[in-house]
């Protein structure tokens, strides 16, 4: 549709099942990073990919959001 505003989300696939959170990037490229990254921190991701949706991005680019934050951690102690 003309004028709606278009962002991209990274969905992982778990036990079967494709999941995504309230994440919304500028553009594919983002989000594809942002799947990748989860995908090589959490185990049970069996892949990733991206879809494209009518909301307005909630983060940058997923360079400008490393740069501001840093990679995301690789592993977590409990």
């Amino acid at each position: 549709m003309v004028g709606m505003v278009t962002s991209w989300q990274a969905v992982v696939k778990v036990d079967g099942d494709w999941s995504r959170d309230s994440v919304f990037w500028p553009d594919e490229k983002s989000a594809w990073e942002a799947g990748k990254d989860l995908q090589g921190r959490w185990l049970l991701v069996a892949a990733h990919a991206t879809i494209e949706v009518h909301r307005p991005p909630n983060r940058p680019s997923w360079a400008e959001w490393v740069k501001q934050h840093g990679m995301p951690p690789k592993r977590v102690s409990l």
